[in-house]
């Protein structure tokens, strides 16, 4: 990813993105989803002590800097 004084480009940032969905794919996804049980799974790994994300990175380059000065 290119930079700019550590701010990424945002050309680089939306192709990281995935696409949206629209119109009868996001219908077969919805269908498709276990809400409950996405839920479920959420609670009992909260529980066990487990996160899919073990370390949070602030979006904008201010708050980084912000949070490394104190």
């Amino acid at each position: 990813m290119s930079k700019i004084a550590g701010v990424p480009h945002l050309r680089a940032v939306r192709a990281l993105e995935p696409e949206k969905l629209t119109g009868k794919a996001l219908a077969k996804f919805e269908a498709e989803r276990d809400v409950w049980q996405e839920v479920l799974d959420g609670v009992k790994e909260i529980k066990a002590g487990g996160s899919k994300r073990k370390k949070v990175e602030p979006k904008s380059h201010v708050v980084s800097v912000r949070l490394n000065s104190t």
